[in-house]
């Protein structure tokens, strides 16, 4: 579960989602637009979908709820908004919904109704034929999913034309529905219940094709069927008022589609048409008799005109469904936009990029390195000059805190040395952090031409080994001589050699 301080007003944050604005209000339950931000400047809108808070505590509706989630989880269709996520915070419970840009088919009605206008009728036809298409997928699926609450509010057109089923928070398997003897209102909207749906008896995909004639009458005429001014007058209505057709009270709708629209309306299920199919084909040979036959972008045509999107400079606001006072709170953070008009040039190393030795510096140390100065004296030199140009520094300078930061163990004392001569005014000063990692290298780079040699020693590459005198003559004797020996006199011992001549004479 996920868990987060209870929201208190918007715009705020909802465990990992951010709530910018609220949708709408109904009986169950709350509807806001949030958003999922992500890095790099990632956002993705959804719809939250909340428990009315007044409704937390009693089981049956968390239970009426939980089994929303259930049924839109195991809906995968093109026609039905999918859900993301279920969740609690701070005991709330929560849906995440796909959000559809686009208005409801009851906002797009009404906005046509003002002006007089209404859906012509290849569009009308498209849009229940999307319809049919969602629940003919339902009512297929697993043991038989029946929305039993279809009506305007619950379809959503999008800007790009596509037609959605959404809320499917009372939605039953084949058979299900109330039981008679509840004494409260039927669940559902009203105007768009089935007869059965009414009577409480038990449900079929017809419940849900009885709704789609009412929704389909409607958006062929522009007006409204079975509503009336109270909740028992509606039903009543739905129960036996008379239904025209449609080409009685608008003669621009053609005949030849009274009779699909009256089938779906028949009270008896038994002569309503037998599944969502069997309307689908129906709607579809109409549809394709039109020439040119609507699309979805006839439908994105349509909501463009009639509802079209706020400026940026305007607030979008949403009146709930119960008629209270419209949400006018802004949105949410926005996406960081980086501005491309500035030059771009190469990134200022960081100090650790800058003050990484590179061979040049090897090649720097390595040269200074002789029999009479070797590495570790050149080593020893460098750290006592950066000593000194750090004990020089006068106290309070920037140089001197980052060697006072830098120093993390005990102080050495250096031996005074005479001063450096003084470099040309050119010459650049290399900071004492930056000779500190040119010696850390240097070290580093004489270990390692030490261990390559010792590799080479190891693989072989001996050193030639002193012989023995003895060896060495015999090596000496059993060499041909060369060519010029016989020329050369033949070496003369002390012993035969002549005595001098004063040698009598000698004491």
């Amino acid at each position: 579960m996920i868990h987060s301080v209870r929201m208190t007003e918007l715009p705020t944050t909802f465990g990992k989602y951010f709530l910018t604005e609220k949708l709408a209000t109904g009986g169950m339950a709350e509807i806001f637009l949030g958003k999922l931000i992500g890095p790099g400047g990632f956002e993705k809108q959804l719809v939250i979908k909340q428990i009315h808070p007044a409704l937390t505590g009693q089981r049956h509706f968390v239970d009426l709820f939980v089994a929303e989630a259930k049924t839109l989880v195991g809906l995968a269709h093109g026609n039905i908004v999918p859900l993301y996520e279920l969740g609690v915070i701070d005991d709330t419970y929560f849906i995440a919904m796909e959000y559809i840009d686009g208005p409801t088919l009851w906002r797009l009605s009404e906005s046509m109704a003002r002006r007089g206008q209404a859906l012509a009728p290849g569009l009308a036809l498209y849009v229940a034929a999307e319809l049919a298409k969602g629940l003919d997928y339902a009512h297929r699926k697993g043991a038989g999913v029946i929305h039993r609450d279809l009506s305007p509010r619950n379809v959503m057109l999008s800007r790009d034309g596509e037609v959605k089923l959404v809320d499917f928070g009372i939605a039953v398997t084949y058979g299900g529905g109330e039981g008679p003897s509840d004494d409260t209102m039927p669940t559902g909207s009203f105007p768009y219940m089935s007869p059965e749906q009414v009577a409480r008896r038990p449900l079929t995909g017809q419940s849900d094709l009885f709704s789609l004639g009412v929704l389909l009458w409607e958006m062929l005429v522009g007006e409204r069927l079975f509503a009336r001014a109270t909740p028992e007058e509606t039903l009543a209505a739905v129960e036996g008022a008379p239904i025209p057709a449609p080409s009685s009270r608008r003669p621009t709708v053609p005949e030849t589609l009274d009779a699909l629209v009256l089938r779906c309306l028949e009270r008896d299920p038994a002569r309503r048409w037998r599944d969502a199919g069997d309307v689908l084909s129906a709607i579809h040979r109409a549809l394709y008799a039109l020439d040119p036959a609507p699309g979805a972008r006839d439908v994105a045509a349509a909501v463009a005109r009639y509802c079209p999107p706020l400026g940026r400079d305007e607030v979008e606001t949403s009146a709930p469904v119960d008629g209270g006072a419209p949400s006018t709170e802004s949105g949410g953070p926005s996406t960081q936009v980086m501005d491309g008009s500035r030059p771009r040039g190469k990134r200022k190393p960081t100090v650790r990029e800058a003050s990484f030795a590179t061979h040049i510096d090897f090649e720097k140390v390595l040269s200074r390195a002789t029999p009479l100065f070797p590495l570790h004296a050149i080593l020893d030199d460098d750290l006592v000059a950066t000593s000194a140009s750090v004990a020089d520094q006068p106290p309070g300078t920037a140089a001197a805190a980052a060697a006072a930061a830098d120093d993390d163990g005990p102080r050495t004392e250096v031996r005074p040395r005479p001063p450096p001569p003084p470099a040309p005014a050119a010459a650049a000063v290399v900071p004492p952090r930056r000779r500190r990692w040119r010696v850390l290298v240097a070290v580093a780079a004489a270990t390692s031409v030490a261990a390559l040699s010792w590799w080479q020693l190891r693989d072989g590459a001996r050193l030639p080994a002193v012989q023995p005198a003895a060896d060495a003559d015999a090596d000496a004797a059993s060499r041909p001589p060369p060519a010029d020996a016989a020329s050369r006199p033949p070496p003369t011992d002390a012993a035969s050699r002549p005595p001098p001549a004063d040698a009598a004479s000698r004491p």
